[in-house]
């Protein structure tokens, strides 16, 4: 019997150096699918499994190999005509659907890449304004927050292109899901413009503690884009209210305040001297290191417990083991923020890259035999005639795919340890025929309508100018 179900989970790519757009974008895709998100920087935990950082270096990402439904790119300067390439030539082999996210300050750069690229008509680029919300400020809301004060370039009249990052992302979520538009550009910034001056005057509007000073520079270079696009944005997007909603008042206040708590702390800095009670701080500063070691160490122990009671065929003491193993990694992952924070404090934060990747590659391999195990058990019950309900295949097809990506992703990131990667590396035409056959499962397996199956049973020994003989032959009728 058939039961109501949501759709298995795409595979999407997100791709954001700096990783404003990108990182929210992501966690917004994430609520439904599993999103495989490389930047520079990890900024902090997911409160989901179906989020996979992949680190970007060496001034190229390393993007796993595998396919994706959707590929959202966040176009940087430092890219060349070969790197943007890729993506268009991997969109047009995988049949995925292509999103080049283009600020307008980058625009004239990207299009002068862009032009000499074909075929194009795979992607379709989105022009984006100054995107901003209570953690990202471009330059009027900064200088509001941190001084009190906007400067206004020449007479105010150049035009302010804005826009709050939370609508830009479900605008442009609409538009990667929707059949609605066969247009190849885009606009994510108001439709009508409004002059710097009238922009200024919204920000003072909203905490008018803020005054406006006109500086005697030039006024900015009016941004030229390409035209023939079509605006995300309706004509009355409400701006204005947006800016409101910041609570530029409030960020200003606790500005002042963090920067009074520095001036504070660097005074009694030279005037105490070095006491017991910094001795016991500096023992609470590392109690994140130590408890970030222990929690991995018996991470990995357990990991290893799993993988000997897999190679044992005791899947049951390998699930006990993978889910002491993900606890811990899971531990191991919180303390690892608070000691992050730490080292950035201090300025060490490259130091300690090194044990954040073990910890997060501990994470992702647990992560991986877990649902490996899952969705071996799911499927144990078809395959013996106990399973029926489509949900809970579909379940197992989403916990097989999350493990493909993970793999894919350390596979590519080269962080998996030899024993494991040889053990996987003799499944790889296995995990290739998985990876191609995961969306389709489902249909195949009847839970869309019964199917029926000729099997023929082709005996190799006895050879034919066709091949071996067949002996036999059976229909095999399927129905979920």
């Amino acid at each position: 019997m058939n039961s109501i179900s949501k759709p298995i989970q795409k595979s999407i790519l997100t791709v954001d150096i700096n990783g404003a757009f990108g990182k929210k974008l992501t966690e917004k895709l994430a609520e439904d699918d599993l999103v495989v998100y490389v930047s520079k920087k990890r900024s902090g935990s997911y409160n989901t499994d179906n989020i996979f950082f992949s680190e970007y270096k060496k001034n190229a990402p390393v993007i796993p190999n595998q396919k994706y439904s959707h590929i959202f790119v966040v176009y940087n300067v430092i890219w060349k005509k070969d790197f943007v390439s890729s993506f268009v030539k991997k969109a047009v082999k995988d049949n995925s659907h292509l999103f080049f996210l283009v600020s307008l300050s980058d625009s004239k750069l990207f299009f002068k890449i862009y032009n000499k690229i074909s075929p194009r008509n795979s992607a379709r680029v989105i022009i984006f304004g100054d995107i901003f919300d209570k953690e990202n400020h471009p330059d009027f809301i900064k200088t509001a927050i941190e001084q009190e004060l906007i400067r206004v370039k020449g007479n105010g009249l150049s035009k302010a292109y804005s826009i709050f990052l939370d609508d830009a992302v479900l605008k442009l979520i609409d538009l990667a899901f929707s059949q609605n538009s066969t247009n190849s550009l885009f606009y994510l910034f108001p439709k009508t413009t409004l002059t710097e001056i009238s922009y200024a005057r919204m920000i003072q509007k909203a905490s008018p503690g803020v005054a406006i000073d006109f500086t005697l520079s030039s006024p900015k270079e009016q941004i030229n884009f390409p035209l023939g696009g079509t605006h995300l944005l309706s004509e009355d997007y409400p701006l204005e209210r947006r800016i409101g909603e910041l609570g530029i008042e409030e960020l200003a206040l606790e500005n002042k305040e963090k920067k009074r708590g520095t001036k504070f702390f660097s005074k009694k800095k030279r005037r105490l001297p070095f006491s017991w009670f910094f001795r016991f701080l500096f023992l609470l500063a590392l109690m994140p290191l130590i408890a970030t070691a222990f929690f991995s160490f018996f991470g990995f122990l357990s990991l290893g417990g799993a993988k000997t009671a897999i190679e044992q065929g005791s899947l049951s003491g390998a699930k006990n083991s993978v889910y002491i193993s993900k606890t811990f990694f899971a531990l191991a992952g919180k303390s690892s923020e608070v000691l992050l924070m730490e080292a950035k404090f201090v300025g060490a934060e490259n130091i300690l890259s090194g044990v954040l990747k073990k910890v997060s590659l501990g994470e992702d391999l647990s992560l991986a035999f877990h649902s490996v195990l899952e969705a071996s058990e799911i499927f144990s019950e078809f395959f013996i005639g106990r399973g029926n309900s489509k949900a809970d295949f579909e379940k197992g097809v989403e916990l097989l795919k999350k493990a493909i990506i993970i793999y894919r992703k350390n596979e590519a990131e080269g962080q998996i340890p030899q024993d494991f990667l040889a053990k996987a590396k003799s499944l790889d035409e296995l995990i290739k025929i998985a990876e191609d056959t995961t969306d389709i499962l489902p249909g195949l397996f009847g839970f869309d309508g019964k199917k029926t199956y000729l099997v023929l049973f082709q005996n190799s020994a006895e050879l034919r100018p066709g091949g071996g003989f067949i002996g036999s032959y059976a229909l095999l009728a399927l129905e979920g």
